[in-house]
């Protein structure tokens, strides 16, 4: 019964990781339509900076680390190519010049509509014919598995 269970754990999670891929896939391919050099991840995050920014809160390096779980070297290494880009600057803080926090530029301020809309079609498309019931139970397993992940990374 474990080497069953097991095989259906494994079966999952490879499915999981081939949904990831394709999704994005397709969503880079969707962003790159908007700007040649747009790629998920940027996406993620100026849509993060967006709603941070909405809630009256400055976003720092540490919180995009927390956020996308990845690692500073990762994050900072992202920043900077956005940086290049024009899609975000980094701003001094007055109080310790240590941490910078990130704001959006006008130039990637002008994609949003695009970006969340090309999100909004992905979104729709992957959960065709999904009630409303359906995705909440949906989320709740997905939050499930995410709290199983960080308990079991402890």
């Amino acid at each position: 019964k474990t080497n069953s269970k097991m095989n259906e754990n494994k079966k999952i999670i490879f499915c999981l990781g081939i949904m990831h891929n394709a999704i994005r896939k397709i969503a880079d391919a969707k962003f790159m339509e908007i700007h040649h050099e747009l790629s998920g991840m940027y996406v993620l995050i100026l849509l993060y900076l967006e709603q941070q920014e909405q809630e009256h809160k400055k976003v720092f390096q540490k919180d995009l680390e927390q956020e996308f779980q990845i690692s500073k070297a990762t994050v900072s290494r992202i920043l900077s190519r956005m940086e290049k880009k024009n899609l975000v600057r980094r701003k001094g803080n007055v109080g310790d010049a240590r941490f910078k926090w990130i704001i959006m530029t006008e130039y990637a301020r002008k994609m949003l509509p695009d970006l969340k809309k090309v999100e909004e079609q992905l979104e729709c498309t992957i959960l065709d014919g999904f009630s409303q019931g359906d995705k909440g139970i949906l989320l709740n397993y997905i939050a499930k598995m995410e709290h199983n992940l960080w308990k079991s990374d402890k």
